[in-house]
């Protein structure tokens, strides 16, 4: 799995600050498996890699908080 993630802040001076989790789906819910900090000032990018489990469903989700305001989202599930 390589999860990845851009933020743009509407200035180019925003602060970027937030967490990105990896998230796997057992027993009928999400849980994380493993987290990375982000942090960036007008625009962050992360990118890593995981070894997933096969016949396991995976997802992102990024929490932010840019220049002050809170910022969510969750991508689509995968199975590997």
């Amino acid at each position: 799995l390589y999860p990845e993630v851009y933020i743009y802040a509407k200035s180019s001076s925003g602060s970027i600050s937030g967490t990105m989790y990896l998230e796997k789906y057992s027993s009928g819910n999400w849980t994380s498996v493993t987290s990375w900090k982000i942090k960036g000032t007008g625009n962050a990018f992360l990118s890593k890699s995981y070894n997933g489990t096969s016949d396991t469903k995976y997802r992102v989700r990024v929490a932010v908080t840019v220049d002050g305001e809170n910022a969510e989202a969750t991508s689509k599930s995968i199975q590997i």
